[in-house]
């Protein structure tokens, strides 16, 4: 069995660390997969072929992929390590060339865990061909806004980030992220991020392109696949935690947890925690 963890804005592969080390251990038979979206800055000891680093099954180097809201390859300034502008794909295409990789790469049964942006790419990917998949656990992630006010002012929310991403002193951006409402004033359990490990501007435009005012509202087709689903969440995040209610209310089937005393990024406050959960989840779902 594969499983793929995809991580949140600001995530690396090594997010997942504590989950492939500990899986290893506790379950031998599941190969756990932690692909990479984000360029690195700077990166000469690879050819130009070779430098731009994006999302792959298995980690491995290729071309950037972004987003549009309707699946269409729009130009973005997106660029690799020697500074050449790439293109950006929106959500859905992400999600049909990511399953076309998985697709190709095994016949085992497949997991996808998707963690806050990892989980909205993860429920595209679950509906853009349900069959690949053996379910899905969604964490801290947000299935779309319904009314068209509330997305066009989250586009406006999230361009006013990418701006601040693309100027504010690198330092004081981090802080202000932290301080964000969502992740109720908890430090970041994860590695320190340092501004070598990113390049800026896909930053900023995967929040531009990628925002969530550009989501469709998922919830209606996430109905047929209901039974594939486990959402888990913080109790102390109480705006997911209305979420998964609501998801739970109009998508009845959908396995849903809160795991007490946690926030936004549980899996890093208690990973024991959700250790235990993903055990379960997993052979739940094999």
């Amino acid at each position: 069995m594969e499983v793929f963890g995809l991580h949140g804005f600001l995530g690396q592969p090594s997010d997942w660390r504590f989950v492939e080390e500990d899986l290893r251990q506790t379950m031998p038979w599941v190969r756990w997969q932690s692909p990479s979206c984000w360029p690195t800055q700077k990166d000469t000891s690879k050819s130009p072929s070779e430098q731009t680093r994006c999302l792959d099954t298995n980690g491995q180097v290729e071309q950037a992929r972004c987003l549009d809201t309707n699946g269409q390859v729009e130009q973005a300034r997106c660029l690799d390590a020697t500074g050449q502008i790439e293109q950006t794909q929106s959500l859905r295409a992400w999600a049909r060339r990511f399953c076309q990789e998985v697709a190709q790469s095994t016949q085992e049964a497949r997991i996808l865990v998707g963690y806050s942006m990892g989980g909205r790419l993860a429920l595209h990917a679950l509906l853009e061909q349900p069959d690949l998949w053996a379910g899905a656990m969604i964490i801290s992630a947000h299935y779309g806004l319904r009314d068209q006010a509330a997305r066009e002012a989250r586009k406006q929310h999230d361009a006013q980030w990418a701006a601040r991403f693309r100027t504010m002193d690198w330092d004081a951006l981090m802080q202000a992220w932290d301080q964000q409402s969502v992740f109720g004033g908890q430090a970041d359990q994860r590695p320190l991020r340092q501004e070598s490990d990113f390049d800026r501007e896909s930053l900023a435009r995967a929040l531009e392109v990628w925002s969530l005012g550009n989501q469709d509202y998922l919830l209606p087709a996430l109905y047929d696949v209901r039974h594939k689903l486990c959402w888990l969440v913080g109790a102390e995040d109480t705006k997911f935690c209305q979420l998964t209610e609501e998801a739970a209310f109009l998508a009845q089937g959908i396995r849903t947890l809160r795991m007490e005393g946690l926030g936004h990024r549980l899996p890093w406050q208690d990973p024991s925690r959700f250790l235990d959960v993903l055990h379960h989840t997993i052979s739940e779902m094999r």
